[in-house]
Formats: structure tokens, C-alpha cells, sequence
């Protein structure tokens, strides 16, 4: 293969390195995926090695598959031998082992892999599940203790040279104790092992345990990669290296790819020393990339000089036969305010005087953090802008829900039953969420085996409970018959499955439905048939001969019956205004006359609920008249008329429940001082119980806090401070679920803060229904506060401070 025209000196010297192993030195933008997968398809047509003996490993999936897409086009290998090269980042590879040789080791070959979203939740869930020092924001403190341990090969209840948690220690007024966090690290490992799980992180450590402890499978291994190629070789962390280490075979065909002065991994591991480790190991021939292809001259040039500083180790300069470029201008700030009034001026002068377009101009950021007060400082001064942010394909409803199903159905962690739950649509509300979630704790089991046993739990309406039990069918009926079939099978199947559950109705029926004429009308209707239920007396139905009759007809047969569990209560007759004779008139019986008048007796129709009968605009005597609905469908009135009903059932009990506010000094929660704080406990029988206590500040009240709630310094001169209330506020609540508007926020951030502060205790354990985030769900960009909520509502109301 002639690549000779496509490569200089050095990168000629990696790729013609045929056995024995190198260490490639390759600054940035040298051309170091170049090299890679160029020697590959050296190796493979000059030589002719069979490209399942290559095994190229790298840090990301993006590198991983720009080294594969670089291999299947560009004519160097095409792609049905592209295919066949071992090109993964460390952990698809040593999820791709395990799969194959896991058992070795006790593995099962469908064992869960966690991502650090869910491995936060689990962290979170077993901080909670005791009276933990460690707050449920400081999961990220477990985890990163966990990690270290892991890829130091250590067991983690064993491992007691975190330099991270000493860090931690050392720089954090923490309250952390060794003890609580060692028991937060024991849960962990004890869920992940109930449920066949790994994270991240095991998946390389069990991969060296699995080398070390089976000769059988290493050989083989060492056996079947000829060449190993390890990318960006200066972020490895300790179980990589050996892991590399019990990969090689006799003829050391190692090849490391590697720039210390990009090292960006040290907080979880790496560290650039191990390059030094590979040459005194390996002795390896040594190649530098020095020749620059990216970036101008100057660029470059300002790159080198700061990294130069670096004392470790020298190595040859990086040179560029690019452009000298534009001139870079530094600025040296003392402040984020004159950062931000800095770039607003250079905008402002590369617009008016060098005559840019605002969308010529980019702003570089090292975290979305650093720019959410730039966004809205230019914003407000009027510059026109367009926030780019990664769209992460995961993170979508639509396909968190898709995922969920199928992580639970495989392992059955409890994150992933709360991300399937309400897709394609609604089984449960937020509020009845945690309201079983606190249930099943009191229990003692998890969250699933308290949806299996849903109907030992009397505070859930009808319709959520068929839901509950439709959705706990559905998973557990899925997997049948599914052991040997292909993923993708297994998915079409999912997606069928779920198709059935997602809304019959279109834009303009449920328009229809939720929006019906005469709303005095229904609300009398489902009184009338709710008094009916409660006092065990029959409904009877009376539809006229029209396919819309019938539906609604069978719409409202199927609530009463499989829902509300009238069963032989409920009676319905299908009538031609010709033939029908009437019933018997009778005092224990409602009626429902559904598009039909004519020749139904008075005294029938003074105890009946007319559904689209045709009254010409007359005023019939009847317990309610509901028209058809805005499209003249007589089915969407009676389903809107069952929705109402079951309203009813589905507002759920209030058991459990604390509403809390509380009035403070500003309204920053890493400062506010509290002055006044109410809660009202809510019970089976609603009202239980009120807590109120004005609270004496240690800071002086402004004028302008006084203005919004009322309460002066006069007010709270004799009153406790905090930390006497605190304790008796916290008794109150005990375990309940908290509801408030914007406490998430705000009000439970400024309870925990004095939690730690005068308890030594983490934040506030109890589980958070907060309004203004309901509020934004249902009315999007509308006016959230509560007294605009509470008009719009139609709820009265005193001053709401």
C-alpha cells in the first residue's frame, strides 16, 4: 500500500513499525488518529494480519468511531474489513470480554451496566435509605470515592487512601464521617450485586480480575491480539495500565500514542507518569510527531510557550508550516463583571467598527455554568445570541422511557421502573409517586414490589390503580419467550407493545373532550352519579340505535363496571324510538338517556342525565343536559363525563403530606435569614396539625423585606432564633412528603443549610412536591407566582405573605 504521499518522516517511522513495542509521542494536531489507523491497514495488507488480531483502544466513542469510519473509507481497508478490527474505548472492550468469559468469574452474561446518571440515583437512594451524614447533593462525594478505589484495583470498603475524599475533608466545612460514607459505599455494592450490576468503573477492574485469576482465558487473548494500540496513552489510570500489561503477549506488540501535555484525567485516575512506567517496562522504540497541522503559527506558538512550563519531561518543540495567523489578544481580569463588561465591549466593536455580523463572532466557555450570567448580561444589553448546547440523544423523554423499559425488564433496577412508568402516557402523577415511594419504604421494599402489591394500598384512585396494575403486567409479561431472540426483535416487539398504550385521539378530539359546552352541566351529572355509587343504588342506560350512541353507551358501561365496580348495578338497553317500551318507574334507579327523547316518560327523564339528546332549545326537567360535544360526538361527552367522575376518586388522600413556607432576609438561599416559618400537616381526614413560630434573626430586618411579608424587627425581638425552632419544625414534619411552591429551590436549600449549620445533619431527607415546577409543566410561559396561579385557579385568597 502506497501511503508514502500522505505522511511525513515521523508519522512514515509509527506506521512502518512493524513487531515490538513504541511509544509514539505525538503533540496536538500531529496527526495522532493518522497514524493509528494507517499502521492498521499496514498491518493488514502489508503484512497480512488478520484484522481480528488488532485491538485499537481509545477514551471515547467519538475517537473510537472516527478511527473506524477513518479505516472504512479513505480506500485503506473498505468496509467489510474495517468491520472485523477490535477498535472500542477501554470499557466497550471489557463489557465486550465479560460478556464472552464473565462467567469465569461468577458474572451473568446479561449483567446491567450503569451510567453516572443512574449510579447518582442509586447513591442517592442508599444515602437515604439511613440517617446519613452525607447529603443526597453530595452523591457525587460517594461516587468519586468508589471510582478511585476501583481503579486503583482496591475494594472500595477496604480503601482508605482516597486522596479525593481527603481533599474533600481538608478544603469543606464537611460533616461527612467516615462511618456513614463507608456504609453509603456498602449499600451500593450490595444493590449492584442483588441486581447483577456493574458501573464503569467495574468493568475494567472485574476485566483484570478475570485475566489475573483465569490463565485459560489470558492466553487466549494474548493469543488473539497480535497488536495492541492504545490511544491518548497519557489518560490511562492504574487498571488500564494493567490491564494493558496482562494483554500483551511475548512479542510485546504494544503501541502507546500519547501526549502528557493533554492529560486531562488525573481527577479520576490518570496520571502521565505511566508513560514514563511504559518505557521503563517496555523499552520501546521512541517516536516523536513534532510537525503541527492544525492550528495557525501564532496559535501554536502561544500553546508552546505556556506549555513549556511543564517541568516533567522535555520533549521537541511542535512546528507548523501553517499561516502565521491573526494576531491573539489576552486579557488579564479581576473579576467576573469585568470579564463580562470586557466581552460586551469587544462585540459592541468588532459590529460597529469592523462591520461583523453577530453571527461571526463566537464566545468560548469552559462549563454552561461560566455562561448562564454572561447569557443574560448581554441579553440585556440588547446582542443578539444563540446558546449552543450538546443535545444528548438520551436525555429525551421519548427515549429515556424507550430505555427504561428495556433496562428494567432486563435487570430490574428501580431507577429505570421510574423513568418507564409514564411513557408513551400517564400512569401515575408526581405527588402519587412519592406517595407510594414513601409507602414502600415504610415497608421496606422497593418501589416495583409496591406496584405489585398496589392493592394493599388503599390511597390510590381507581383509574391509577388499573394503570398500576396494567403497567406492573406489562413488564412482567414481556419478556416471555424472549431468551433467544435478537435485540432488535426484542425492540420491535417493545414498540408494538407500546403502541397500545399511547392516546387513541387526535389533536382535534381531545380539543373536543377537553373543552366540552355546559360545564355547570357536567359537574351536576357526575354529583349525581357519584351520590348514586355511594349509596349502592343502579344506573341505567338508555341508548338510542347510532354507532356514536353506542360508544358512548359502552364508554360509560366500561368506567362504572372495570373501574368503580358496579358490575350487575349497572343496566343498559339499546332503543328505537319506535319499538321501546319503558321501564318501570324507579326510585333507586339513575338514569343516562344518550341520544334519544322522544316517547321517554317525564318522570324518567326529571331522574335522568340526557347525553347529545336533541331538546330543539327548549329547558328540559332533568337532572343535567349535556349537548354533544364540539364536533357533534356524543362519545367524547360521555368520556369527558367519566373523566370527571373518576376526578373524584383519583384526588387521592392527603396522608403524608406537609405543606410549609417560609419568610426570610432575601431571597438567596446561601443567605436568607429565616423570619417566620408555617407548615400545616394534612391527614386521612385532611387538617392534622399547624406549625408556627416567628423566628428573631441575627441580622437586622431592611425596610424592604418588611414591605413584602409584613413582619418588622418589633415583631421578632423576643422571639426564638432558629436554631431553637429548627429542631421542632423538624419534628413536625417528621418523614412526610413537603409541599410548597419553590421549596426545592429555595426554602428546603435554606433549611438544610441550618441543618448542617446548628445540627451537623445533611439536607432534608423528606420527599418534595414543589408547585411552581407543576405549574411550569401544565401553563408553559405563564405567570407561575401564586397569586396569579391562584386567580387563574379561581382560588381566593388573603395577601399571600
Amino acid at each position: 500500500m502506497n501511503i508514502t504521499r500522505e505522511l511525513n518522516k515521523q508519522q512514515k517511522e509509527a506506521v512502518y513499525h512493524y513487531k515490538g513495542p513504541a511509544l509514539v509521542l505525538a503533540g496536538p494536531g500531529s496527526g495522532k488518529t493518522r497514524v493509528i489507523t494507517y499502521r492498521v491497514a499496514y498491518l493488514i495488507r502489508d503484512h497480512n494480519v488478520p484484522p481480528e488480531s488488532i485491538l485499537a483502544v481509545t477514551f471515547t466513542n467519538k475517537a473510537a468511531e472516527e478511527m473506524r469510519n477513518r479505516l472504512q473509507g479513505n480506500d485503506l481497508l473498505g468496509e467489510t474489513i474495517g468491520m472485523d478490527v477490535w477498535i472500542h474505548t477501554f470499557h466497550a472492550f471489557c463489557a465486550r470480554i465479560l460478556r464472552d468469559f464473565g462467567a469465569k468469574i461468577g458474572l451473568k452474561t446479561n449483567f446491567a451496566i450503569i451510567d453516572q446518571d443512574t449510579q447518582e440515583e442509586i447513591i442517592t437512594q442508599c444515602i437515604r435509605g439511613f440517617g446519613s451524614s452525607i447529603a443526597e447533593n453530595q452523591a457525587w462525594l460517594v461516587r468519586d470515592f468508589i471510582s478511585e478505589a476501583k481503579v486503583k484495583l482496591k475494594n472500595p470498603l477496604e480503601f482508605q487512601e482516597s486522596v479525593r475524599l481527603k481533599q474533600f475533608m481538608d478544603e469543606e466545612d464537611s460533616i461527612v464521617t467516615i462511618s456513614d460514607l463507608m456504609e453509603a459505599v456498602k449499600r451500593y455494592q450490595e444493590y449492584l450485586n442483588s441486581h447483577g450490576a456493574l458501573d464503569f468503573d467495574d468493568l475494567v477492574s472485574m476485566t483484570v480480575k478475570l485475566l489475573s485469576e483465569s490463565a485459560d482465558v489470558r492466553y487466549e487473548l494474548q493469543n488473539r491480539f497480535q497488536f495492541l494500540m492504545i490511544d491518548e496513552y497519557q489518560d490511562i489510570n492504574l487498571s488500564q495500565y494493567e490491564l494493558v500489561s496482562l494483554l500483551r503477549n511475548m512479542e510485546d506488540n504494544v503501541m502507546a500514542v500519547a501526549d502528557d501535555d493533554q492529560s486531562i484525567y488525573s481527577w479520576r485516575g490518570s496520571d502521565p507518569s505511566f508513560i514514563d512506567k511504559f518505557k521503563e517496562e517496555y523499552k520501546p522504540k521512541v517516536i516523536q510527531l513534532i510537525e503541527h497541522f492544525r492550528s495557525t503559527d501564532n496559535i501554536l506558538r502561544a500553546s508552546q510557550s505556556l506549555i513549556k512550563k511543564n517541568t516533567r519531561r522535555k520533549k521537541d518543540s511542535l512546528i507548523t508550516y501553517n499561516d502565521k495567523g491573526s494576531i491573539i489578544y489576552h486579557y488579564k481580569l479581576d473579576t467576573v463583571d469585568e470579564e463580562m463588561r470586557l466581552v460586551l465591549w469587544l462585540i459592541n466593536k468588532l459590529i460597529r467598527q469592523k462591520h461583523f455580523s453577530p453571527g461571526r463572532i463566537a464566545i468560548f466557555y469552559r462549563t454552561h455554568r461560566l455562561a448562564d450570567r454572561l447569557e443574560q448580561y448581554l441579553l440585556e444589553h440588547k446582542i443578539p445570541l444563540r446558546r449552543i448546547r450538546r443535545e444528548n440523544f438520551f436525555k429525551d423523554e421519548s427515549v429515556r422511557g424507550l430505555i427504561g423499559y428495556l433496562r428494567f425488564i432486563c435487570w430490574r433496577l428501580e431507577p429505570d421502573v421510574k423513568k418507564a412508568i409514564n411513557f408513551p402516557s400517564p400512569v401515575m402523577d408526581e405527588l402519587t409517586k412519592l406517595q407510594i415511594e414513601r409507602h414502600a419504604r415504610k415497608q421496606g421494599i422497593d418501589f416495583f414490589e409496591q406496584l405489585k402489591r398496589i392493592d394493599e394500598y388503599e390511597d390510590v384512585g381507581p383509574l391509577t390503580r388499573h394503570r398500576i396494575k396494567r403497567f406492573v403486567s406489562f413488564i412482567e409479561n414481556f419478556d416471555v419467550n424472549l431468551k433467544d431472540e435478537t435485540a432488535s426483535v426484542i425492540i420491535r416487539r417493545l414498540f408494538d407493545m407500546l403502541e397500545s398504550e399511547r392516546s387513541p385521539y387526535h389533536a382535534s378530539d381531545l380539543s373536543a373532550i377537553q373543552n366540552p359546552p355546559n360545564s355547570g352541566g357536567f359537574w351536576r351529572a357526575v354529583n349525581a352519579v357519584y351520590s348514586c355509587i355511594q349509596q349502592n343504588q343502579t344506573v341505567h342506560i338508555i341508548a338510542g340505535y347510532v354507532i356514536d350512541n353506542y360508544s358512548a353507551a359502552g364508554i360509560i358501561m366500561h368506567a362504572l363496571q372495570n373501574y368503580l365496580n358496579m358490575g350487575d348495578r349497572v343496566k343498559c338497553d339499546f332503543v328505537s324510538q319506535t319499538s321501546w317500551k319503558p321501564p318501570k318507574s324507579d326510585q333507586e334507579v339513575l338514569y343516562i338517556v344518550i341520544g334519544i327523547l322522544d316517547n321517554i316518560p317525564a318522570d324518567i327523564i326529571e331522574r335522568a342525565i340526557l347525553i347529545g339528546a336533541d331538546t330543539e332549545g327548549k329547558s328540559v326537567p332533568c337532572v343535567a343536559n349535556l349537548p354533544a360535544g364540539a364536533v357533534g360526538v356524543v362519545s367524547t361527552t360521555a368520556l369527558k363525563l367519566c373523566q370527571r367522575l373518576m376526578s373524584l376518586y383519583e384526588s387521592g388522600s392527603t396522608d403524608g403530606l406537609v405543606t410549609y413556607d417560609l419568610e426570610t432576609i432575601n431571597n438567596d438561599p446561601r443567605t436568607a435569614e429565616v423570619v417566620e416559618i408555617a407548615a400545616k400537616k394534612l391527614g386521612i381526614r385532611g387538617e392534622e396539625g399547624i406549625f408556627h413560630s416567628l423566628v428573631k434573626p441575627k441580622k437586622v430586618i431592611p425596610k424592604s423585606s418588611t414591605d413584602i411579608h409584613g413582619i418588622t424587627n418589633k415583631d421578632v425581638e423576643d422571639q426564638p432564633g432558629i436554631e431553637e425552632v429548627l429542631p421542632s419544625f423538624l419534628n413536625f414534619i417528621e418523614d412526610n412528603i413537603l409541599v410548597g411552591h419553590n421549596i426545592v429551590e429555595f426554602d428546603n436549600k435554606v433549611i438544610s443549610r441550618y441543618m448542617i449549620e446548628y445540627m451537623g445533619k445533611p439536607e432534608l431527607p423528606n420527599g418534595s412536591y414543589d408547585t411552581l415546577s407543576v405549574a411550569r409543566r401544565l401553563y408553559p410561559l405563564e405567570n407561575y407566582k401564586l397569586d396569579a396561579l391562584a386567580e387563574k385557579l379561581d382560588i381566593s385568597h388573603e395577601k399571600l405573605h
